[in-house]
Order: structure tokens, then C-alpha cells, then sequence
């Protein structure tokens, strides 16, 4: 996906950062709340048992038996205001006058699933998470974004 920000002053900026999720003021909001065609009038991107917008799908498929079947579906879905999260990157980055400044979010999925080899998610034990009555392993996941995702910056 593909974010433009036009009309950003040139300069040197240090860092950037941004919300995973939606913030509760809005959150609290439905998606009839929303004019038509505002993003946040999908009411795809809603959860009316939840009150909530859902703010990320990790979905996949594991092969449990490492023979080529990918058999087991996993779906863990992130929403409720207690699991946005705010990231903050510190560095350099230099916007020219005329040029375009390229920032790339890159997301490790096997960071987003485990913290060592040892502090994992099990997949297995409990494929699906999407149930605002048991946020373990969204939490898991959730409190993992900062050491998942970094930022490249590329001019």
C-alpha cells in the first residue's frame, strides 16, 4: 500500500510517527456516524459485537506436519481501543525542495509472532483469536509491533 503525503515542508525532520489502530474518539464512532465516502463509513472494517473498528488481520495457513499441506488456518483479528498502539521512530530524515522522499514500512512477520526462539506464539494451541473476551494473543502480537516494524527512509 501506498501512502502519499503531499505538500510536506522541506527541512530536516527527526523521526515520524504514527497509531496503529484508531484512536477511542473515533473508535467509539460507528460507520453510519461517517459521511459517504469517508474510510471510515466500511462498515467492512467494523465490528458491531465489538463496538470497534478492526484495526488488523494477521491470517495465514501453517503446515503443521512440514510436509507441503498447509492445513491449519489461523486468523487472529486486532480491534478495541486497549490494542492501538503508537510507534515512534527517531533518525534523520531529510525532505529537498522538488524531490521526493521516500519512507518504506517494513513489518517482520516473525517478529510480529515471537520475541526468541523460545517466546513464540503457539499457533497451534489456539489458531484463532478474534473474541474481544480474550485478548492474549493480540496483546502478544499488539506489544510486539515496536520491535516488528521499522522504517527505511530513501531519497
Amino acid at each position: 500500500k501506498v501512502i502519499v503525503f503531499d505538500n510536506v515542508p522541506a527541512g530536516i525532520y527527526t523521526g515520524f510517527e504514527f497509531g496503529i489502530g484508531i484512536p477511542e474518539d473515533l473508535n467509539k464512532m460507528a460507520p453510519a456516524d461517517f459521511p459517504t465516502g469517508h474510510p471510515m463509513r466500511r462498515e467492512s472494517h467494523y465490528w458491531p459485537p465489538w463496538n470497534s473498528y478492526i484495526f488488523s488481520k494477521i491470517e495465514g495457513r501453517k503446515d503443521v506436519n512440514e510436509d507441503g499441506g498447509f492445513g491449519l488456518n489461523f486468523v487472529y483479528h486486532a480491534g478495541l481501543d486497549e490494542l492501538y498502539r503508537y510507534l515512534n521512530f527517531t533518525g534523520t530524515i531529510e525532505v529537498m525542495p522538488g524531490e521526493v522522499t521516500r519512507m518504506e514500512v517494513v513489518l517482520d512477520h516473525k517478529a510480529l509472532l515471537s520475541r526468541s526462539e523460545i517466546d513464540f506464539l503457539d499457533i497451534e494451541a489456539n489458531p484463532v483469536d478474534h473474541s474481544a473476551g480474550d485478548l492474549a494473543y493480540m496483546r502478544y502480537i499488539v506489544d510486539n509491533y515496536a520491535s516488528a516494524i521499522t522504517l527505511r527512509v530513501y531519497q
